[in-house]
């Protein structure tokens, strides 16, 4: 008999995790919905974006590059694709930004700072599509040599 009285990990990356004996607790898995998904990334597509704070973003998120890449080197430097690594990141950054927005969609909410947290989550898959766009016209520009 399990006699643990399970607490979920306040860890996000440990979402679903008993902290006390490290077993899986019970999740709720959610079916996706390509379509709603779809139509999520067009409706930011319309938006214009801008920057919040560019140099201090800029630090947090080279310091944030360098923790997650250890001191370690770039592996398979001559052989990878780095295109194709990058549209694969942003990929996930846009499936990640529309699992938000649908979590906050589940919540029934309709007060101001559910409207900024959409029109936020709007703004990251509008500059992914905007990343997404460089890299292809940087593939491009690349198919020459």
């Amino acid at each position: 008999m399990d006699e643990c009285q399970h607490q979920p990990s306040h860890n996000p990356r440990q979402r679903g995790i008993c902290v006390k004996c490290g077993r899986s607790l019970p999740i709720r898995d959610k079916e996706r919905d390509p379509a709603a998904e779809r139509a999520l990334t067009l409706e930011a597509a319309q938006l214009t974006t801008g920057l919040y704070d560019p140099v201090a973003t800029a630090e947090w998120l080279s310091r944030f590059s360098e923790e997650r890449m250890h001191d370690g080197p770039w592996r398979e430097f001559d052989s990878r694709d780095w295109v194709q690594e990058g549209l694969e990141e942003l990929a996930d950054n846009r499936n990640y930004a529309c699992a938000e927005m649908l979590r906050l969609q589940e919540l029934g909410r309709d007060d101001e700072d559910y409207w900024a947290q959409v029109m936020a989550l709007k703004y990251v898959i509008a500059q992914t599509i905007t990343l997404t766009d460089a890299w292809f016209r940087y593939r491009e520009l690349r198919k020459d040599e």
